[in-house]
């Protein structure tokens, strides 16, 4: 399935990783999943938009209580994918917005 220009609305990591060199990612709906810091701590340029406050709010706490344990929970996921982690904790970055509305920016993503 994919957007009417032809981005997918979901790709493997393993796919991503290799189809594109530089890759970036929008996660639209984040609420709280881990998804948005899998990928930032993947490499990926990570948008990742809520409509909701409480659900930005939850993935910004993520950085105020020790991010490398939330990382460990990552690392399985990280290490099924058989892809190179940044060996560091990467935020992505998060911002409120309304999906059923035009994302106002000048960014292309690979996937969304």
């Amino acid at each position: 399935m994919t957007t009417p220009n032809g981005t997918p609305y979901y790709i493997a990591p393993e796919v991503l990783f290799e189809k594109y060199d530089e890759k970036s990612v929008w996660i639209s709906c984040c609420g709280k999943e881990l998804a948005p810091w899998f990928y930032a701590n993947l490499g990926c340029k990570v948008l990742a938009t809520d409509i909701s406050d409480v659900a930005i709010t939850f993935q910004k706490e993520i950085m105020k209580i020790n991010p490398f344990e939330v990382l460990k929970d990552l690392d399985e996921a990280i290490i099924k994918t058989k892809i190179q982690s940044e060996n560091q904790f990467i935020q992505p970055e998060l911002e409120v917005h309304d999906c059923r509305k035009n994302l106002d920016t000048d960014d292309l993503f690979n996937v969304i």
